[in-house]
């Protein structure tokens, strides 16, 4: 390649902290869009499995059949919905309240600890959302500093 770019030939004349910082950046590079591409992949599934969910689980509670809603909500056609983690909750700790002799309870109790248990799993769906966010803002806080390191280094030996 004449009068071109030749990557082979600038990679030979890079002395080894050089090399490391294009390793180190490339490496960075890749996880990030490795973390970018699997977050994009599980929103998009997130998304369409609640949008299939949210009818079914509604005409099941709706008729009453709470087993069927539970056995709905835990299928794995809906592993990445984070609607049917929630709601699954829900139910789950409905179910154990009324089975447990819930009669106890009147019913404000009961709706309060079914609340309770639907935002801790709104919590947890929440940080199972984030997952891998923090090492792209991690990523992005540090890549123009590794990059200035290479370029002052680059400085000095020319």
């Amino acid at each position: 390649m004449e009068g071109g770019l030749n990557l082979i030939e600038m990679w030979n004349q890079m002395g080894i902290v050089a090399k490391a910082v294009a390793f180190v950046l490339f490496f960075m590079s890749f996880w990030s869009v490795g973390v970018a591409v699997e977050r994009i992949y599980t929103f998009i599934q997130a998304r369409n499995q609640s949008k299939q969910y949210a009818p079914q689980v509604a005409k099941h509670l709706k008729d009453g059949r709470l087993k069927d809603a539970i056995a709905l909500s835990q299928s794995k056609n809906f592993k990445y919905s984070h609607l049917a983690k929630v709601v699954l909750a829900g139910l789950q700790e409905y179910q154990f309240q009324q089975e447990s002799g819930g009669g106890s309870l009147n019913r404000d109790d009961l709706l309060d600890t079914v609340r309770r248990s639907i935002q801790r799993a709104s919590a947890l769906t929440s940080n199972d959302l984030k997952k891998g966010v923090s090492t792209l803002a991690t990523i992005g806080s540090t890549a123009p500093f590794v990059g200035l390191l290479g370029t002052v280094v680059g400085v000095i030996n020319a």
